[in-house]
């Protein structure tokens, strides 16, 4: 019963610990510029969706909710989603991840929270919360702790 008891406090411990080392794996390649090292820790593909979600949801609020197709609030809306979503390709990269991650000081430093919200989601705070922070959430997928989505 002792052993049991000690194999899922390691265990615990263990998985608890994934993440921080994650974030210091972040941490050295921010600092080194390693763009190899920041494509296997970021999940691209999710950044630039919640990005896109960000700017869908500042397009509705700002143009309406309502989508009329032959309005041209609609027309509208819908052109500016277009090229938003094209920009979005062309912008979000792995550049614009570490600018990103380094827009509040060196990464390390600059973190003032960091643990999970769920077993398979961890969130980061960059700066304080009157400093307008940056909410870095990492997302565990196939056995590996990701960059998963960035929050001004």
């Amino acid at each position: 019963m002792k052993y049991t008891i000690f194999l899922f406090a390691v265990v615990g411990l263990l998985f608890g610990g994934w993440p921080y080392l994650t974030l210091r794996q972040l941490d050295d390649a921010l600092a080194a510029n390693d763009h190899e090292a920041l494509t296997k820790l970021v999940d691209i593909d999710s950044v630039r969706q919640q990005v896109a979600q960000s700017l869908e949801r500042d397009v509705d609020s700002a143009l309406g909710g309502e989508n009329d197709e032959g309005s041209i609030l609609g027309w509208l809306k819908n052109k500016v989603n277009d090229l938003g979503t094209q920009a979005i390709q062309d912008v979000i990269n792995v550049t614009w991840t570490r600018d990103k991650l380094l827009s509040k000081g060196a990464f390390k430093s600059a973190t003032s929270y960091a643990f999970f919200e769920s077993w398979d989601r961890f969130l980061v705070r960059l700066g304080t919360h009157g400093d307008n922070p940056i909410h870095v959430y990492l997302q565990l997928k196939d056995w590996q702790w990701r960059v998963s989505a960035i929050h001004d």
